[in-house]
C-alpha cells in the first residue's frame, strides 16, 4: 500500500506562483502610492501656484476646493467607464 503526494506536477511550479504573486503585489502596491501622490500633489504645489500667480489664500482655497469636488465626482464615473470600456480609448 503506497501513499501517493498528489502535490506532485503542481508544486513544481510553485516557487514560480510565489515570485509572480510577490511582482504583482509590488505593481499593485506602487499604482497605489502613485494615486495618493496624484491626489494630494495638489495641496504640495499649493505654495508654488500662489508665488507664480499671486492668489490669495481665499481664492486658492476655491481652487483646492473646485480640485477636491472635480476629482470626487470624475473618480467614480471613469472608474465605472474604465469597468466597462476600453481604456485606451477613455484615456484618448
Amino acid at each position: 500500500m503506497s501513499i501517493s503526494n498528489s502535490s506532485g506536477p503542481a508544486m513544481a511550479n510553485a516557487p514560480e506562483r510565489v515570485s509572480s504573486a510577490y511582482c504583482v503585489l509590488v505593481i499593485l502596491s506602487l499604482l497605489n502610492v502613485l494615486n495618493y501622490i496624484d491626489r494630494f500633489i495638489f495641496a504640495a504645489l499649493l505654495p508654488y501656484i500662489k508665488q507664480d500667480t499671486g492668489y490669495t489664500d481665499q481664492q486658492l482655497g476655491w481652487v483646492g476646493s473646485a480640485f477636491t469636488i472635480v476629482y470626487t465626482v470624475c473618480s467614480p464615473v471613469f472608474g465605472y467607464l474604465g469597468d466597462r470600456y476600453r481604456r485606451g480609448r477613455l484615456i484618448a
